[in-house]
């Protein structure tokens, strides 16, 4: 009786660790997570006009979810944030450095169905960028299950507005290919180049020449940038 009873407390153990498993997750445009890290998404203001993020593992037609933000610093007293799922956009007010939930004012949840897709846009409403290459907007932002907060997917995006003439800074991701990204050893070019690496705060962490691979297995888990030719990619080590 006594081994069934542990046997049993296992299986109870286990079968809650499935229950309360994230399934959500916070994507970039390229379907790499940010869950957890600080993303920053360069462009002009027209590109940060339109944003585009995803959540995974929103399928079921009978799913709810939540998305609450907070706003951590906006340059203007205009800059509010839409988040809107195809046509139909909700909003969050600026100069409000509290939680708020994202939903258009109609109770805690949003139905996933054909019209809330995995597909999202969010974006500052920071038009017009007044000083472009010194401004930048703030927000944390979290997708859950109400019914199960552990169940939960959090990123802090980081909206910096730059030039057109700031190559160097704009996100160029399709101009060759890297992988796999995310990494946790070895990433792989499909060219021999030469590049560097850097952190989200801008310090140099790697610096090599001529490679067609690089191994940053030494590196924290976390997000850093790539700059190679003119162009800078987003690298995710896990």
């Amino acid at each position: 009786m006594k081994k069934f009873n542990r046997l049993f407390f296992v299986f109870c153990f286990l079968f809650s660790l499935n229950i309360d498993a994230q399934s959500f997750e916070l994507l970039d445009a390229n379907n790499v997570s940010i869950d957890g890290t600080t993303h920053y998404v360069y462009g002009t203001n027209i590109e940060l006009d339109h944003v585009k993020f995803n959540i995974n593992n929103l399928s079921n037609s009978t799913q709810t979810f939540a998305l609450k933000v907070r706003q951590e610093y906006s340059p203007y007293p205009q800059s509010g944030l839409s988040i809107c799922f195809l046509t139909f956009c909700f909003h969050a007010s600026t100069g409000l450095f509290s939680t708020q939930i994202i939903n258009n004012g109609v109770g805690d949840t949003i139905p996933a169905n054909s019209q809330y897709n995995t597909n999202l846009d969010m974006r500052p409403v920071t038009w017009p960028w007044i000083d472009c290459p010194n401004d930048s907007s703030i927000w944390h932002i979290t997708i859950y299950d109400p019914g199960n907060i552990a169940d939960s997917s959090s990123a802090r995006v980081i909206y910096k507005c730059v030039t057109s003439t700031n190559v160097g800074e704009s996100l160029n991701e399709a101009s060759f290919n890297i992988y796999p990204n995310p990494t946790n050893s070895v990433l792989n070019f499909n060219s021999i180049i030469t590049g560097r690496l850097y952190s989200v705060l801008g310090n140099e962490v790697l610096h090599f020449n001529n490679k067609s691979e690089i191994d940053i297995s030494h590196l924290k888990k976390g997000v850093y940038f790539l700059k190679t030719n003119g162009s800078t990619i987003r690298i995710l080590k896990q």
